[in-house]
Formats: C-alpha cells, structure tokens, sequence
C-alpha cells in the first residue's frame, strides 16, 4: 500500500545496483519488497550464471549459490520489481561507473568493502548491516503516518495509533483533532510498548527518496 500510494509521484525509476554478496542474503528480497519505489534493478548476467553454477557444484559456498539464485527468480514475483540485465560490463565497478551520472541510482550492499566503491563513483549505498532492524518492526524509519493528534504539551502533540502505538510530534503550531502528514524519524522500546516519534512532513508528496537512502 506504501509503495503503491508514492510510486506514482516518480517520473524516473529508481536505479538499484546490488552486489554479488547482496544477492545472496536473506534480507534482499524483503527489502525490495517493501521499497517504495518502482525499481529497475541491474543485474549482471555473469552473476547470474556464476550463482547458477555455484548452486550445482560441490563448493563450500554451495548455499551461497542457492540462495542467491532463489533471489534472483524470486524478483519476478516482487511488484514494481523490473530487471535489467547487463552483458556488457566486465566488473562491477565498470556497472557503476555506467550508471554514476543517474541521480537516483542506489548500490545495495550487505559488506563494507561496497562502501569504497560507491564514494569512489559517488554513488549512494543502501548497507543491509547499517539498516539491521529497521524493518523487523510494524513502523520503520522514514514511513509516512497520517495522525490526528489529540492532546498538545510543552513537548508537542501526543496521540495513539488504531494499533495502540502511543506517538509523538515535535509541532507547537498545530491544532489538535486536525489530521497530519508525518514521518518516523526515531522510536523506543518502553514498558508501554513501542513510542514513536513523528516529524510533521509539509513536502511528503514531493519527497524523493526515505530517510533510508538519503
């Protein structure tokens, strides 16, 4: 419903560029399949044939290989989801040295050593390590929320989501009773359960990108 209400706002596709070792962690097709955004995902057929040949073999890294082919078909089933497959790049940093002039092309990584090659051709990295969690709860980082808050303090407004999720806003000229736009920009574990805490969102139907990739 996220991605389908924000996609729309977009002329161009997002880029998305992962890595071989992206590929074969489990957290890669969850990610894409609440990414917000319709994709073109670029895929180098040398991998993809690599992994293939990998998953048959006696290597040590045989699950490795398995897994990242069962993501690779998997992204036919992942709506918004197109791939693209490139033949004529020889290594990955020639893929990203293709692609370093399209502004919204994204690296997706699950290992540091990705890092130096995304400043290298200026190009933003997604790390799966540095996002650990972010999407293991109902409402993760940068999600957009339409509240109603009820009650107005020297902090801010405060409210309850349908769910029961007590919520905070950071907004001192706000009326209470009147529905806003807002974003997660943090939230805490407490003996209530999850606080949210909400940052008003003026520009959400002109927003590029979530906090995530930013």
């Amino acid at each position: 419903m996220f991605k389908n209400f924000l996609s729309p706002m977009f002329e161009k596709k997002i880029r998305l560029i992962p890595t071989s070792l992206a590929l074969c962690d489990a957290r890669f097709i969850p990610f894409l399949e609440i990414f917000p955004f319709k994709t073109d995902l670029y895929l180098m057929t040398s991998w993809i044939d690599f992994f293939s040949e990998l998953s048959d073999s006696s290597s040590s890294h045989k699950k490795d290989g398995k897994l990242a082919s069962a993501n690779i078909e998997s992204l036919s089933d992942v709506t918004g989801v197109s791939v693209v497959k490139i033949s004529d790049c020889k290594s990955f940093p020639d893929l990203l040295k293709k692609n370093r002039k399209y502004s919204q092309t994204f690296v997706v990584s699950s290992e540091t050593e990705a890092d130096h090659l995304s400043m290298l051709y200026g190009i933003k990295n997604i790390n799966f390590d540095r996002t650990a969690g972010v999407f293991s709860d109902k409402y993760w980082l940068g999600k957009f929320i339409s509240v109603k808050p009820f009650e107005k303090d020297e902090s801010g407004l405060k409210g309850r989501l349908p769910d029961g999720t007590i919520y905070q806003v950071k907004d001192e000229e706000h009326i209470p009773d009147k529905e806003i736009t807002c974003r997660v920009s943090s939230f805490v574990k407490s003996s209530e359960g999850t606080i949210l805490f909400l940052k008003r969102d003026k520009l959400s139907k002109r927003k590029l990108l979530w906090d995530l990739v930013l």
